[in-house]
C-alpha cells in the first residue's frame, strides 16, 4: 500500500459492509409486512403507490415455473401488474444500484403468483 491510501480491507469485507448500509437504508422497506391490499391503505392516493414484485410464471417454452420481477400497482379492485418483466435501469450507476436494491427488498414481500388461472399474492409467510 503506498503511502497516504487508505485500506480498503478485503473485497468480503467491502460486500459484507455495502450489505449492512443497505439493510440499513432499506430496513423500513425490509421489515415492512407483506400484501398490500386496499384496505391497509389510508386513502385513495396510498394505492397509486407501486412495487416491484417477484412473480412466479410458467415458462411458454418448457412448461416449467420459473421466476421474474414485475412492477405492482395496487388498486381498488385488488392489483394489476406490468405484462412482462422489469429490468433494472437508472439515469446513472447509483440509480441503478438503487433501483436493483429496490427490488431486492420488494423480493421479500408478498410475490405475484401467474401459474394458476387467477393471478394471486402469496404471502412468504404460506
Amino acid at each position: 500500500m503506498k503511502e497516504g491510501e487508505k485500506d480498503q480491507g478485503s473485497h468480503s469485507d467491502r460486500v459484507a459492509e455495502a450489505s449492512r448500509r443497505a439493510r440499513e437504508r432499506y430496513a423500513e422497506v425490509l421489515d415492512r409486512p407483506g400484501n398490500l391490499e386496499p384496505e391497509d391503505c389510508e386513502s385513495e392516493d396510498d394505492l397509486a403507490i407501486w412495487r416491484y414484485a417477484a412473480c412466479k410464471v410458467r415458462d411458454s417454452v418448457t412448461g416449467g415455473e420459473k421466476w421474474e420481477i414485475r412492477e405492482l400497482y395496487p388498486d381498488n379492485e385488488g392489483f394489476s401488474c406490468t405484462e412482462g418483466p422489469v429490468e433494472a435501469q437508472g439515469a446513472s450507476l447509483e440509480a441503478l444500484r438503487r433501483d436493483l436494491l429496490n427490488m431486492l427488498a420488494d423480493s421479500r414481500l408478498s410475490y405475484l403468483d401467474l401459474t394458476g388461472g387467477h393471478p394471486r399474492l402469496v404471502s412468504q409467510r404460506e
